[in-house]
């Protein structure tokens, strides 16, 4: 009965915790503006190929190379876009930091809750489950924004005049992965919201009733 009772309230401190996600989520969100921002790692950690590398890789991913009239245009916006992508960069790792302090707060409980879940005789198998889903969910977000964070590194830091492919070969790289990062974080909000919470209520409800019963029990054997 003791596990039960710890269990129920970890439960209880779980759910309150995805039930304040969304407003995690939204607080993130405002920090980035509209830009995109895990277990998570909260920092990806740093990459092994160099910054030439990438922008040699970036340049092989370009499916149209930017003609000589294009490249001239490049010439004269870019450095102002780069200033600009240099304060979008800063925003978006302080959006980043609060995504990931925010999913691995939540992993760490679920975690904690599952383990607590099995010494009962609560059936964990779809929890684990979503449990799992979660952790590939967060592993691609967070390996999907290192590639952003370093694509918007590099497009900052290029000289743009000397080499406007390179610079058109790096931003294309940012926008596309700034695309697949918005997806992964609304199907994770999406997750954290819509999926994993009646689990968790259904497992709350299993062990009040299991802990009011043994209660009951045990008041009839007096």
């Amino acid at each position: 009965m003791k596990t039960a009772f710890r269990t129920i309230i970890l439960l209880a401190l779980v759910v309150a915790v995805f039930g304040a996600a969304p407003r995690v989520f939204a607080a993130a969100e405002a920090n980035n503006g509209d830009a995109p921002v895990s277990s998570t790692p909260a920092n990806p950690g740093p990459t092994e190929k160099t910054s030439a590398q990438r922008i040699e890789e970036y340049k092989e991913k370009l499916l149209v190379k930017p003609t000589a009239a294009e490249q001239t245009r490049l010439k004269t916006r870019c450095q102002p876009a780069q200033g600009i992508s240099k304060t979008l960069a800063t925003k978006v790792d302080t959006s980043h930091k609060a995504r990931a302090a925010a999913y691995e707060q939540i992993t760490t409980k679920l975690d904690k809750l599952v383990a607590g879940l099995e010494e009962t005789d609560f059936n964990t198998t779809e929890l684990k489950a979503q449990q799992k889903k979660l952790g590939e969910m967060t592993t691609s977000y967070a390996k999907n924004y290192a590639v952003y964070k370093d694509a918007l590194a590099d497009l900052n830091a290029l000289d743009c005049m000397a080499d406007p492919v390179a610079y058109k070969a790096a931003l294309e790289v940012a926008r596309a992965t700034r695309l697949t990062l918005s997806r992964e974080v609304a199907v994770i909000k999406a997750y954290l919201t819509d999926t994993v919470p009646p689990q968790l209520l259904k497992a709350k409800t299993a062990l009040d009733n299991k802990t009011n019963q043994q209660s009951d029990d045990k008041k009839d054997a007096q």
